[in-house]
């Protein structure tokens, strides 16, 4: 009676995380059509409106460089450098590729934009714009139209290809205990913030007079998107 009560209890034990791991984000069990057709992302999905849900964390990004990896520098010629009690030259040297790339780029996004990023959607509308929320993006400021409305999302993606090279000598026979070492990786990092907007009302609204020129601004004079003024810091208007 003890064993069968024993296995219960660890039977629930193991059964209550995966059963929490499974309804979390990065699950997989997201809806098919939550990203749309342009965007490719893993995040996950609220079953009733199968939309993301995974914005809301906190604006931070911390950078890392990719030529140290100290697993990497030492695996498999470790027992080949700082030999002990060695009274001669030798040496080491290797040779090693390796491609990382980034994945859930929701959550990414989602604690690059924080709050404002809800249900895994920027918001960008006009002063003018009907039903705004106060965690929408001002799109006057991107030199949009006071009644322009757009949703915008992001997949951030860093992808990196490097080829990692190491030379190590040994220089015991000359001087006791010294060595000459080089690391020299070779690096190609892309990174890139993959942009998908959809556009609920392109606006008509001119700049008035005063407001972000000393005379009015025609709508035909403004980017037609977020995506145009915003990330590609190209186009410029008014005062800019």
């Amino acid at each position: 009676m003890k064993r069968i009560i024993k296995l219960l209890v660890f039977s629930s034990l193991m059964i209550l995380p995966m059963s929490i791991l499974s309804n979390g984000c990065g699950s997989g069990n997201c809806c098919s059509s939550c990203s749309g057709s342009c965007c490719d992302y893993d995040c996950c999905c609220d079953e009733d409106c199968c939309e993301c849900i995974c914005g809301g964390g906190y604006p931070c990004i911390v950078t890392r460089s990719q030529s140290w990896n100290t697993a990497r520098d030492l695996v498999g010629w470790q027992q080949f450098i700082n030999k002990f009690e060695m009274e001669e030259l030798y040496g080491a040297f290797y040779i090693t590729p390796e491609f990382t790339r980034s994945f859930k780029g929701c959550r990414t996004a989602g604690f690059l934009f924080g709050e404002d990023y809800k249900k895994g959607k920027l918001t960008i509308s006009g002063s003018r714009s009907q039903f705004r929320n106060e965690n929408d993006w001002l799109a006057d400021y991107f030199g949009l139209p006071t009644d322009f409305k757009s949703t915008v999302q992001f997949v951030p993606r860093v992808s990196n290809f490097l080829v990692d090279l190491g030379l190590y000598l040994g220089l015991d026979e000359i001087v006791e205990g010294s060595y000459f070492k080089i690391h020299a990786p070779i690096v190609y990092s892309r990174w890139e913030m993959k942009v998908c907007e959809d556009v609920i009302n392109k606006g008509v609204n001119d700049f008035e007079m005063g407001y972000m020129w000393t005379d009015t601004i025609k709508r035909s004079e403004l980017p037609l998107k977020f995506s145009e003024s915003a990330i590609t810091g190209c186009f410029t208007w008014g005062d800019m």
